[in-house]
This record gives C-alpha cells, sequence and structure tokens, in this order.
C-alpha cells in the first residue's frame, strides 16, 4: 500500500508458471523453469518467483514437475498454497 492514508494500492501480482512474464503458464515458461533449474539461478526477481511453483524459495526439479503437469493437462487441480 502506498499514498496517503493508503488511499492509494500498489500491488504486485505473480502468475505461478509464468516464468518469462508474457502473462501465460505455457511451455515457453517450461523450458524456462527447466534452465533455470540448470544453470542453478536463485530467486532474485518476480519472474524467478513465479517459477517456484511450490512456494519454497527453491527454483529445482519438483517446480519443474508440478510446471509440466500444470501446462500439459495432466492434473486440472493443482493447488498450490504456502
Amino acid at each position: 500500500p502506498s499514498g496517503n492514508n493508503y488511499s492509494n494500492q500498489t500491488w504486485r501480482m505473480i502468475l505461478i508458471g509464468d516464468c518469462n512474464g508474457d502473462g501465460n503458464a505455457d511451455g515457453n515458461d517450461y523450458s524456462v523453469a527447466v534452465n533455470k533449474v540448470l544453470e542453478g539461478t536463485e530467486i532474485t526477481s518476480d519472474y524467478d518467483l513465479a517459477c517456484d511453483a511450490n512456494t519454497d524459495g527453491v527454483i529445482d526439479a519438483l517446480d519443474v514437475s508440478i510446471l509440466e503437469r500444470a501446462i500439459s493437462g495432466a492434473n486440472e487441480e493443482i493447488i498450490i498454497s504456502d
């Protein structure tokens, strides 16, 4: 929240799975996530947060697996919670 008396609020929205920031979670994001895992990328940006599908603070094979199942339609009820 910002502004006098919090009258103007600014929100940051992060779409889990949208690793490239284009507004969609798709195969391109899966490829980005795989590359981030292979490179050992640490979470330093909003895009990195979007790749951390299980919100455990690291981008790893589990996140890639979750993204793969979500974008492939293999699991229609993936629920990501903290």
